[in-house]
C-alpha cells in the first residue's frame, strides 16, 4: 500500500519583478557602431562639445542611429535558441518579408546560440547592457516574444513599460496574461496569425500608440518595485499570521 504526502498552498501571491524605466537615455556620443571602441565617459573631454552625451531626441533614436535603423523593425531580446521559439519566429517571419511589401525588419538582441541565416531583414544586435536594452526597447516598433515557457515575461514588462506593444506566443500563458490585463499586445497560435498580428501592429501608427500607452500604465500600476515589495510583504503578512 503506498502513502501519499499531500501538501496545500495556504498563502500564496503572484509577486513578478520590478521595472523600472529612465525617463531619459542616452548613448557616449561617438559610440555610434558596435563595433566602435567603448568610450569612457569619465574621461576629461578635450573641448566642451566633446563634453555633452550625445542628446535624447526622441525615443529609441540612439539604438537607431547606433545600429544604422532607418526604418521600421521588430525586435527579440532574448537568447537566440531554436527550443525557445526562436527558430519558429525566424521562419514565420521570413515568409512575413516574402510575403509582404513593408520593409521591416528584425533584431535580435541577445546571445546567440544557433545558427543564424543573414540577410537584409535580419539584424544581430548582441549581447547589449541593460541601459541600453531599454533604449532598444524604446525604438522598436514591437517586440516578439516566441517562449512558451518564459515564467516572468520579464522582455514582455520591460517592453510595455517603455510603450512598446508586444506579439507574443500563445503558448506562453505569463506573456498571454499580461498581453490581455494590459491591452498592451497580440499573441500568435499559428503563422497565420503570427503574419497577421505583425502586419497589424507594423502598420497602424494609432494602434501601437494605443497598445504602447496601455503598457505604461500596466507597468506604472502593477510593476514598479513599490507595487512589487508591497506584495511580497503582504504575502510575508500573511505567513506569520498564520
Amino acid at each position: 500500500m503506498r502513502n501519499y504526502l499531500r501538501t496545500t498552498i495556504a498563502n500564496e501571491e503572484l509577486v513578478g519583478i520590478g521595472i523600472e524605466r529612465s525617463p531619459q537615455h542616452t548613448y557616449p556620443r561617438h559610440q555610434q557602431d558596435p563595433a566602435d571602441d567603448p568610450v569612457d565617459e569619465d574621461a576629461t573631454p578635450d573641448s566642451d562639445d566633446d563634453a555633452a552625451p550625445w542628446p535624447f531626441e526622441e525615443e529609441g533614436m540612439p539604438f537607431r542611429r547606433r545600429h544604422r535603423l532607418y526604418g521600421s523593425f521588430a525586435l527579440y531580446g532574448g537568447r537566440v535558441e531554436a527550443d525557445n521559439g526562436s527558430q519558429e519566429m525566424l521562419d514565420y517571419f521570413e515568409g512575413y518579408a516574402a510575403a509582404t511589401e513593408n520593409p521591416l525588419q528584425l533584431v535580435l538582441m541577445g546571445m546567440k546560440m544557433m545558427r543564424v541565416r543573414e540577410s537584409a531583414a535580419v539584424r544581430l544586435a548582441g549581447m547589449l547592457p541593460d541601459r541600453e536594452r531599454m533604449v532598444a526597447f524604446e525604438a522598436a516598433d514591437v517586440t516578439v516574444a516566441p517562449a512558451s515557457s518564459d515564467l516572468l515575461s520579464e522582455s514582455v514588462l520591460e517592453s510595455f513599460a517603455v510603450g512598446t506593444p508586444v506579439l507574443a506566443s500563445a503558448r506562453n500563458e505569463a506573456a498571454v496574461e499580461h498581453c490581455s490585463k494590459a491591452n498592451a499586445g497580440l499573441y500568435y497560435g499559428t503563422r497565420e496569425e503570427f503574419l497577421e498580428c505583425l502586419q497589424l501592429l507594423t502598420t497602424d501608427q494609432a494602434l501601437r500608440e494605443s497598445l504602447g500607452e496601455n503598457g505604461r500604465q500596466y507597468i506604472d500600476q502593477h510593476y514598479r518595485w513599490d507595487a512589487v515589495v508591497a506584495r511580497l510583504e503582504r504575502l510575508l503578512g500573511r505567513i506569520r499570521g498564520r
